[in-house]
C-alpha cells in the first residue's frame, strides 16, 4: 500500500470508526505533518477537533466542510469498507509520521 492509501485508510478508520465497535479510548491524536496533501491534513485536522468520539457526524459533514475532489472523498468512502482497527491504524500511523519527519530532516 502506498503512503497515501496509508493515509487514507488512517483518516476513514477515524471517520467510521462508530460502525466499527473499537474501543474509544485508544483514539489518538493526529500530527498534521504525517499527511502529504492539503485534503488529508483538513480531515485530520477535522478529526482532531472531534470530542465525545462522535466521529460518525463529521463522516456526513466532511464534504461541506473541506474543500477536496469527488475522487478524495471516495476513496476514504472505499477504503472504510475494510477498516483497520484503531491499533492497527496507530501502528501504520507512527511509521507514516516517522517517515515523513525523516523526509525533513
Amino acid at each position: 500500500m502506498n503512503n497515501l492509501n496509508i493515509e487514507r485508510a488512517i483518516l476513514s478508520t477515524f471517520l467510521f470508526i462508530n460502525d466499527t465497535n473499537d474501543i474509544l479510548e485508544d483514539v489518538y491524536k493526529l500530527d498534521l505533518r504525517a499527511f502529504s496533501t492539503p485534503f488529508n491534513k483538513r480531515v485530520a485536522e477535522k478529526l482532531n477537533l472531534v470530542r465525545n468520539g462522535h466521529y460518525g457526524f463529521l463522516s456526513y459533514q466532511l464534504e461541506e466542510s473541506v474543500r477536496g475532489t469527488a475522487f478524495e472523498f471516495d476513496w476514504i468512502e472505499i477504503l472504510a469498507q475494510t477498516p483497520l482497527t484503531l491499533k492497527y491504524s496507530k501502528r501504520y500511523y507512527d511509521d507514516l509520521l516517522k517517515k515523513q519527519l525523516m523526509k525533513v530532516l
